[in-house]
């Protein structure tokens, strides 16, 4: 699997409210946020989403987020309306975007490669006007979305980091190979004339690789030839014409 965000330091913030003050630490990651489908998200400036191994949806936003994004809240709304519970259990029904989130790395080769993070139903928010709070009130990537997209993480607590990987990319697939010469002698009789035949076999599927071919005769292993066999004692009296064994 490709490393695709290498040793990233974790979000750190302090509590200055709280005596003494406290500091808490989180796993950040920049992301872009665009509408579903797109083959490549377009230049919008890039959000810190954090990333929230306690949360089984896909993701969670507040309009806030998806306005500084460049999506309108109000538009491409998903079906319906999706229950959330917060964290001290309460209960909310909130609406749902339609959107797509894409991973930016922080490897130099891969920066404008982002890895993007298809979403089941979009992203639930919340529709307040109000700011939220940028340390308490944040926009979060869930465990399905990662699983969803196949990522290993990697969090470093003795030095503060996180890597991720990303799935690898599909391989192309080898062409395949013509048919061999000799099947078009082998055709031959079988058809009105050699040019039909060629026609034929020229205009028919091309077999997967390796299928239908031998190796030439200097690759072949040599024959085997079986020992000789032993000729068992026999008696005059024959049955069938067969020698019979004489018993021991």
């Amino acid at each position: 699997m490709p490393l695709f965000i290498d040793c990233l330091p974790l979000h750190c913030w302090t509590d200055n409210t709280q005596a003494p003050p406290r500091s808490y630490w989180s796993i950040a990651l920049p992301v872009l946020v665009s509408e579903p489908g797109l083959a490549a998200p377009p230049a919008l400036p890039v959000q810190r989403w954090f990333f929230d191994t306690g949360s089984s949806g896909d993701a969670f936003a507040w309009r806030h987020h998806l306005i500084v994004a460049g999506l309108d809240p109000d538009q491409n709304r998903g079906p319906g309306q999706m229950v959330v519970t917060a964290s001290i259990g309460a209960r909310s029904l909130v609406p749902i975007r339609e959107a797509d989130l894409w991973l930016v790395s922080n490897v130099p080769a891969l920066r404008n490669l982002p890895c993007r993070l298809s979403l089941e139903r979009g992203i639930p928010f919340r529709n307040v006007v109000n700011l939220p709070d940028p340390q308490l009130n944040r926009p979060l990537i869930g465990m399905r979305a990662f699983r969803r997209a196949g990522l290993r993480v990697e969090i470093d607590f003795a030095n503060d980091t996180v890597s991720v990987w990303v799935p690898d990319p599909p391989r192309a697939r080898s062409p395949a190979r013509p048919w061999p010469l000799a099947l078009l002698a082998l055709t031959g009789p079988r058809s009105g004339s050699p040019a039909r035949a060629a026609d034929r076999v020229l205009h028919a599927p091309l077999p997967p690789d390796g299928a239908g071919l031998r190796p030439p005769p200097s690759a072949q292993a040599p024959a085997r030839s079986a020992p000789p066999r032993e000729a068992a004692p026999w008696s005059p009296d024959r049955r069938r014409g067969r020698p019979r064994p004489r018993c021991a």
